[in-house]
């Protein structure tokens, strides 16, 4: 289907082609508006013929930076708003014109909230661990509510905004790491947007997997990689609360045990205690996302979760200080 004047382009800056086909099936089977055009670009060779139906413009690009490839796609771009999607997700059947009906009027930036893709007992477990605000220290992804929300929590993943804020703000960066081009565009944006959870801008995405190893080795990576983003980047992570006290806490805490006039193994023991009762507070959130039957799973992974994150970040900040300005990957993840 073509238009003349689409409401909406849709850029998907792609480097897993295979996960392509669900994204556009999704795009696809839109209820509502369908005045939309999507652009992939990227590695698109395996793509020929899964388009069809839609609006759909294909553009190859070696260059792996996700950002130099969305940027093509906002050049190439017809539509007064611009939304990007990650290759692996999936978007709601009302996605687009949520996105069309909510995206207009005063500069803002959208996202939304995202359900798991693979399903199982252990990715709900996984999903309903990562809403909890305790285990992970933002409802970046997964706010269920419409409200305005800070800078730092509106990903790419999902993402819609006015193409005029690229007119005042310039385009993505691309001489940054891949994985920090959200935090750097938005950050650089914030004077002039606001930044809107809509709940209704649902998509499923690909990162909650039906296995507690595979869930913590990812978080790892994560954890790992924002301390050195904190060391290589610290006016742009330093700016993060929850990075923040990520880093300084286990810090704080050591140093808690020169500062308090308390022999170190009461204080230690009442430090023990206080963290056990935070986790005993989360009780009713345990039973409400994750039932009955899995609260105690529940509430180990949070456990888990706060142990990867606290070695993580140290681990990252380590690294980041031994080799300074790290050569980071600028390509794609």
């Amino acid at each position: 289907m073509g238009y003349e004047s689409p409401e909406l382009s849709v850029v998907i800056a792609c480097s897993r082609p295979d996960t392509m086909s669900a994204c556009l099936e999704g795009l696809k089977n839109q209820v509502g508006c369908k005045r939309f055009e999507v652009i992939v670009v990227g590695d698109i060779k395996c793509l020929e013929g899964l388009g069809e139906g839609l609006d759909i413009k294909l553009i190859a690009c070696e260059e792996k930076h996700a950002c130099v490839r969305r940027n093509i796609g906002i050049a190439t771009s017809t539509g007064p708003l611009i939304a990007f999607l990650d290759d692996d997700t999936i978007p709601g059947e009302r996605w687009v014109s949520t996105a069309v009906s909510q995206g207009g009027g005063i500069p803002k930036v959208l996202t939304g909230p995202e359900q798991p893709i693979v399903r199982g007992k252990v990715s709900e477990l996984v999903f309903a661990v990562s809403q909890n605000l305790f285990a992970e220290g933002t409802r970046a992804h997964v706010c269920k509510v419409r409200k305005s929300v800070h800078w730092s929590d509106a990903p790419f993943c999902n993402f819609v905004i006015h193409r005029s804020v690229f007119d005042e703000v310039g385009l993505l960066a691309t001489d940054i790491p891949w994985d920090m081009d959200d935090f750097e565009f938005c950050h650089r944006a914030r004077s002039i947007v606001t930044f809107e959870n809509v709940p209704e801008l649902e998509i499923a995405h690909d990162r909650y997997p039906d296995s507690v190893k595979a869930f913590l080795a990812y978080k790892w990576r994560l954890r790992v990689r924002t301390g050195e983003k904190l060391i290589s980047h610290p006016s742009l992570y330093g700016r993060i609360p929850s990075v923040l006290f990520c880093a300084l806490l286990p810090w704080l805490l050591l140093s808690s045990f020169w500062i308090v006039p308390i022999p170190a193994p009461e204080w230690g023991a009442a430090l023990l205690l206080v963290y056990v009762a935070i986790l005993t507070a989360q009780l009713g959130t345990a039973y409400r996302f994750a039932g009955m039957p899995n609260v105690v799973p529940y509430l180990a992974l949070i456990v888990a979760l706060h142990v990867v994150t606290g070695l993580g970040v140290q681990v990252g900040l380590m690294r980041g200080v031994a080799v300074g300005k790290r050569p980071d990957n600028l390509e794609a993840g």
